[in-house]
């Protein structure tokens, strides 16, 4: 596994607070080296974060479903 691999790795495994966090100083890393190795860990950070927010959003629909129920 590559380092990018390993830190991709760490990314995901955070949790939604973790990643606003995360996302928020790799933000300003990025504002001020602009370097890749930033903007790409935005990238990841991003999709993560989607990806946990669509879960929550799903969990909701499926508990106010089961409450109908």
């Amino acid at each position: 596994m590559t380092r990018e691999d390993k830190e991709w790795h760490e990314i995901a495994k955070m949790n939604l607070e973790e990643l606003v966090d995360f996302i928020h100083l790799a933000f300003w890393d990025y504002e001020e080296t602009g370097s890749e190795k930033y903007l790409m860990q935005l990238k990841v950070a991003g999709h993560y974060l989607n990806r946990k927010a669509l879960d929550i959003q799903l969990a909701e629909v499926f508990s106010s479903k089961n409450k109908e129920e």
